[in-house]
């Protein structure tokens, strides 16, 4: 299992079924059980596959799925500023009438909480900041927390 191999291929995911295929394939390298990080990036595979079916059944589906894996790592390592990313970035493209987008603001805070001190890799904690910076959800303080961790 190679975490920088699974943040590449969840980021190309969006592209195109193939490539949530080679997410899955690459996911399935690893010991069971998965560590939360691992099943974290199972849940967004499966919202990415949610985002690519055209059939109502299975997106709602797959959807769920993705946030009960989400949700499941997120209470197995709470702290992890990289699983509460996934859930936020899924949670703000899903849309609001299906009611899986509860957690937006009690991640976005967290992230901002933690980021600075976490030991997730340098590249990965500036990709979050910049998205939730992107996403325009956050507040001045948490802006001005995220535009000075990004400026060191």
């Amino acid at each position: 299992m190679d975490l920088t191999q699974i943040r590449t291929l969840f980021s190309k995911a969006s592209l195109g079924s193939k490539s949530t295929e080679l997410l899955f394939q690459e996911l399935d390298k690893s010991p069971e059980p998965p560590p939360p990080i691992v099943q974290g990036y199972r849940g967004a595979a499966w919202a990415m596959r949610a985002n690519h079916t055209l059939n109502p059944f299975y997106k709602l589906n797959y959807i769920q799925k993705a946030a009960t894996l989400l949700s499941q790592a997120i209470r197995l390592d709470s702290e992890n500023p990289e699983l509460r990313f996934l859930r936020f970035a899924i949670e703000l493209n899903t849309p609001s009438l299906l009611g899986l987008n509860a957690h937006l603001r009690e991640d976005r805070a967290k992230i901002v909480q933690v980021i600075q001190e976490s030991p997730v890799n340098p590249e990965m904690k500036t990709v979050i900041a910049r998205f939730l910076l992107d996403s325009k959800t956050c507040n001045d303080s948490e802006t001005k927390i995220l535009v000075d961790f990004l400026e060191d």
